[in-house]
């Protein structure tokens, strides 16, 4: 099945293809909580962009999927 950009069931259980790929996204996925992580009282957080595919596919293409 096809999630996200990725064929994640092709690459296999606890592959390295797999952890590799996990270990990327969850970099992203820190870096844009640390970016986004702020009282919504004094910081405007755009969490539609976070939220839509374009800005998934842009974070996607800055993946190393070496």
């Amino acid at each position: 099945m096809l999630n996200g950009g990725y064929d994640i069931g092709a690459l296999g259980f606890a592959t390295p293809d797999t952890l590799h790929l996990l270990a990327e996204v969850l970099k992203i996925a820190f870096a844009d909580r640390a970016a986004a992580s702020a009282d919504p009282a004094f910081v405007h957080v755009q969490f539609g962009k976070l939220l839509s595919k374009g800005y998934a596919a842009e974070r996607r293409i800055t993946m190393d999927r070496t």
